[in-house]
């Protein structure tokens, strides 16, 4: 069973030579997207306008991964300038700049209680922060190579690190113990998130693959296979449904999470997609790329119901039995506005379609015809030579004849017989 998506809008304001839009966050009202870029920048975005509503300027080198607090007052931060940088979203500022790790730090991730952060980087470290003393509580060592995401399971208790050393490990939060090893990726494990039960995780490799695993047992249970470039981010919707996966290929693609179906493939960025997120009750995804883009989607069960006549005259309608939304009104409207608009490219395509169609039609109407005609033309010239042919022979024949008669043969007047009968003259063959 396949599910339809729909292009809604596009934030476009990070810059620079290198504007690619590294993470994607949205808040926990799906109000606001909070984008980080190579521009160094932090961006936020006000989903029932659709336009910038701040910028956050404070790193100083790329600004790789981004994350709301629980209340969605705070944003953390983590940049290639080595530092965390927590923000109050009121005020704009960076209240506290976290100091620790000794290379880039390439992801963030805020505990459901709002007591943690969780860092990796490229140090081959994760760090654990208390926030409330803005503190390092503990440093998980254990990987070999750089760490490309961390998690937090549902209920607070595990953390999971995936790194560019191919493997995937389960942590206690409370002690720091390494409790589990995940391998089965052949490459780099970039992204990796809980199940909403907490009981499984879903991870994506530049091995083009996505792995869901058993974390009770560490079994691997499923692995998918659609995307053609390195898999950048994976989301699970709130619901616990729906796996949405992005790639270096330019593809978002949305997985059945309970037995791996592909429902939907979007396509729409024009260069690799960084990061994905659901918001809206999993009615919405947002996904970030290296085209400077941030970009809204819309799924078809969020769309009011209506019918063909109201559409076709531009207004739509809700059923009495249908449940208001909880997707911000700009996003329905421009999703609206883009179905209608598309619908209308569409009709315009068909409609060249179809007059490119009657133009070949037409073409090979007169093509037989000229065929047609060659080839009458041809049996016509065909005839004639052969008319004329057998004119010629027999001309040549009657004058090889006459020829013939002079030559081979003597000229005998007429004459009278004895009877009365007259002859007339005529050749007669010569006797040797």
């Amino acid at each position: 069973m396949t599910q339809q998506w729909y292009y809604a809008h596009a934030f476009n304001g990070h810059s620079g030579w290198f504007g690619g839009v590294r993470s994607v966050a949205t808040s926990p009202d799906s109000q606001v997207i909070a984008s980080g870029s190579d521009d160094n920048t932090i961006k936020l975005w006000d989903l029932n306008t659709g336009q910038e509503k701040l910028t956050l300027s404070g790193h100083s080198s790329a600004v790789r991964s981004v994350t709301f607090s629980r209340d969605g007052r705070n944003l953390a931060s983590g940049s290639d300038d080595k530092t965390i940088k927590l923000w109050d979203l009121r005020t704009a500022r960076a209240i506290h700049t976290l100091h620790g790790h000794s290379k880039s730090v390439t992801t963030v991730a805020i505990s459901c209680d709002g007591k943690f952060l969780i860092s990796g980087s490229d140090d081959n470290t994760v760090k654990v922060w208390c926030l409330e003393s803005c503190k390092e509580v503990t440093t998980l060592s254990g990987h070999s190579n750089y760490i490309q995401s961390v998690a937090i399971s549902p209920d607070g208790k595990l953390i999971a690190s995936s790194s560019c050393d191919n493997t995937i490990k389960i942590w206690a939060l409370r002690n720091g113990q390494e409790k589990l090893t995940l391998s089965g990726h052949s490459s780099a494990v970039r992204t990796i998130a809980f199940t909403c039960n907490g009981k499984g995780l879903v991870s994506g490799s530049d091995d083009k693959t996505i792995k869901i695993w058993h974390l009770e047992t560490g079994r691997l249970v499923q692995t998918l296979s659609g995307h053609s470039g390195n898999v950048w981010s994976v989301s699970i919707s709130p619901d616990g449904q729906t796996l949405a996966s992005s790639s270096d290929d330019k593809k978002i693609k949305l997985w059945r999470l309970i037995n791996g179906e592909l429902v939907s493939t979007i396509s729409g960025h024009s260069a690799g997609i960084s990061s994905i997120a659901f918001c809206a009750g999993g009615q919405v995804l947002a996904s970030s790329s290296w085209d400077k883009t941030v970009k809204l989607w819309l799924s078809e069960t969020a769309l009011p119901k209506f019918n063909v006549a109201k559409w076709v005259s531009g207004m739509f309608g809700l059923k009495q039995n249908q449940p208001i939304s909880t997707v911000p009104n700009f996003i329905l409207l421009k999703a609206q506005e883009n179905i209608a608009k598309e619908a209308e490219e569409q009709h315009r395509r068909e409609e060249q379609r179809r007059l490119e169609e009657q133009r070949v039609q037409e073409w090979r109407r007169q093509e037989k015809q000229r065929r047609i005609q060659e080839q009458y033309q041809s049996e016509e010239q065909s005839r004639k030579a052969e008319q004329n042919a057998k004119i010629a022979w027999g001309v040549t024949k009657a004058t090889w004849n006459a020829v013939g008669n002079v030559v081979n043969k003597d000229y005998v007047k007429g004459y009278k017989r004895k009877d009365g009968t007259y002859v007339k003259g005529h050749y007669r063959r010569k006797h040797n």
